[in-house]
């Protein structure tokens, strides 16, 4: 998504790295939104009735 930031920056310089904190911090927030959603789901899908689940009642 931002990589095309680096694209014609020199490499290990003072831009080209501030450009990779932008690209690692956007992919850390996706990935914490991505784990956010998956608990949220896996808590909903315990909190239903039973018959939803693969277990018998």
């Amino acid at each position: 998504m931002l990589q095309y930031l680096n694209r014609h920056k020199v490499k290990f310089s003072n831009n080209w790295k501030k450009a990779q904190l932008k690209i690692a911090r956007l992919h850390n927030r996706i990935a914490d939104i991505r784990k956010d959603t998956l608990h949220k789901r896996a808590y909903l899908l315990s909190q239903k009735p039973r018959h939803y689940s693969n277990r018998r009642p």
